[in-house]
């Protein structure tokens, strides 16, 4: 276990961001039926961490690509952890035993999926884009049918609002409904949202590594309406901003990952726009997924440093967990039905288990 280093910092102004709202120009959106393989998944050993029990499964080979590099990760319909692939057309799920279904999305073109999120109506959504970043799309996944719904930009995260999925790309975040109606709203030409989370006050609340006359981490919410707030990050080293989570304590979490000066550190955004930073026990940490876990904690990756981060509460702590080999890198996270943690490692195509004590 490391020694707890915490540092407080003030928090810095607001900024207010203007944006417009305009209806999305729809493309005609394509549909075809998805093919599903399942699988057990071969997994290493169990081992613990003096915490908890680490568990690591391998992720079949994907039907164009073989290592399918997983990346973002979410909880989903029937209580299976789902998760995008770097490569290969599809997305994939996992249960608490390791067994793992892919899901093929894509027939043609080699998508990039990344990111997953399950809808109101017990769907999955995802974002994809093409493999030369021409363009992106929006899919969606019912009742084993595939409809793609292509975008002017290359959406990266997506999550489940109050009535619609909304999700980011350069300077833009948009809202689809059930029926693929899409309303975009434009940001500052230098913002580039990143992760999102539907807060408890009903808006969604993201992350914006801001690239300015001056690089900017912030942290910003948007209304049902597309009203954009964003408040500057007091970090100690602007950018790399990326992950977002809401706490046990009704707060907004994030990771701020740059390392340009060794800092790694978590941050906590109140909804009033408070930010207070504490930084992780280990330099070049990189943190970049968090997600909310059991026992009123909260849980990160640190890509840099092959760790997994936990933060208790009250008053705020971490404490590191090195993942057993051969995980490298672990990226997002999500906490499972089996309240357990999970997580991606696309370097090796795993997907990870922290089972806490």
């Amino acid at each position: 276990m490391r020694t707890l280093r915490l540092f407080i910092v003030p928090t810095l102004g607001l900024i207010v961001a203007a944006c417009a709202a305009h209806p999305a120009l729809i493309p005609q959106p394509t549909s075809h039926v998805s093919v599903e393989r399942f699988t057990q998944s071969i997994s290493t050993q169990r081992i613990g961490s003096g915490f908890g029990t680490f568990q690591e499964y391998a992720v079949p080979n994907c039907p164009r690509s073989g290592n399918c590099s997983p990346n973002g990760m979410a909880l989903g319909i029937n209580k299976r952890v789902w998760f995008g692939n770097q490569f290969g057309g599809a997305i994939d799920s996992i249960d608490s035993i390791g067994s793992i279904r892919i899901h093929t999305v894509d027939k043609s073109e080699g998508f990039v999926n990344f990111d997953v999120a399950e809808a109101s109506d017990h769907t999955m959504w995802f974002t994809a884009w093409a493999p030369d970043g021409s363009h992106g799309t929006i899919g969606h996944l019912a009742d084993g049918s595939v409809t793609l719904y292509p975008q002017a930009f290359m959406p990266t995260f997506i999550i489940r609002g109050i009535e619609n999925m909304w999700f980011s790309g350069t300077n833009h975040i948009s809202k689809i409904s059930s029926t693929g109606a899409v309303t975009t709203f434009t940001l500052d030409p230098n913002s580039n949202p990143g992760e999102l989370v539907r807060g408890p006050d009903g808006n969604v609340w993201f992350t914006d590594e801001y690239i300015g006359s001056q690089i900017q981490s912030r942290v910003g919410k948007i209304t049902p309406t597309g009203k954009v707030t964003e408040f500057v990050v007091p970090d100690k080293t602007p950018g790399g901003i990326i992950g977002i989570t809401v706490g046990p304590d009704a707060n907004l979490w994030f990771t701020d990952g740059s390392t340009t000066n060794g800092i790694t550190q978590i941050g906590m955004c109140t909804l009033s726009g408070v930010i207070t930073m504490y930084d992780t026990p280990t330099t070049h940490a990189t943190a970049w997924g968090i997600t909310s876990g059991p026992s009123n904690d909260l849980y990160f990756t640190e890509t840099g440093a092959n760790q997994i981060g936990r933060v208790t509460l009250n008053p705020v702590r971490i404490t590191e967990y090195v993942v057993p080999p051969p995980s490298v890198n672990p990226l997002d996270i999500a906490l499972g039905a089996d309240n357990n943690i999970w997580f991606t490692i696309p370097g090796v195509n795993l997907i990870g288990e922290f089972e806490t004590h």
